[in-house]
């Protein structure tokens, strides 16, 4: 009876697993959303143990859609000297990381893949429509649609 009981709480967990991964961030309010994302990891995601052995693409094809997202907003937060604008305003990277991670949150039935997480929360003003735009240290100035998919390619092709 044990083994069955086991047996089924395993069954159980792992269908919560696969559905977390499916559905992106969890489905609990923004308060009481983890405030910090980023350390949250899925049993199919490799292991820190596994990804220095291993080659980066190997390693890359392995991430969960939801590390993906992560690591993207990872990157927007540690972008040194740029700016991100929204609506007009200047804001620091790890404002717009923070924004990031709530436009996920809010926006989360629609986001499946990581590419959805860039078209859907990435890429414009869900008030204005207008562009979300990066501006680096030398004044050039990106969309983040077209900047994120790149980064997206990299980090998918396993490229540091």
């Amino acid at each position: 009876m044990q083994r069955m009981l086991a047996f089924l709480l395993i069954l159980f967990l792992a269908a919560c697993r696969d559905r977390d991964e499916a559905t992106g961030p969890m489905s609990r309010p923004a308060a009481a959303a983890d405030p910090n994302p980023i350390a949250t990891t899925t049993a199919s995601e490799p292991s820190s143990s596994v990804t220095s052995t291993a080659p980066n693409s190997l390693a890359a094809k392995k991430l969960s859609e939801r590390r993906k997202i992560e690591r993207l907003i990872e990157h927007v937060e540690s972008l040194e000297g740029a700016v991100f604008i929204r609506n007009g305003d200047e804001h620091t990277c790890r404002e717009a990381a923070g924004h990031l991670r709530d436009k996920w949150q809010w926006k989360r039935r629609e986001i499946r893949t990581s590419r959805d997480f860039i078209r859907v929360a990435a890429t414009k003003s869900s008030v204005s429509g207008q562009p979300y735009l990066i501006r680096f240290n030398d004044g050039r100035e990106v969309r983040s649609d077209e900047y994120l998919l790149k980064e997206l390619k990299r980090i998918e092709s396993g490229s540091n």
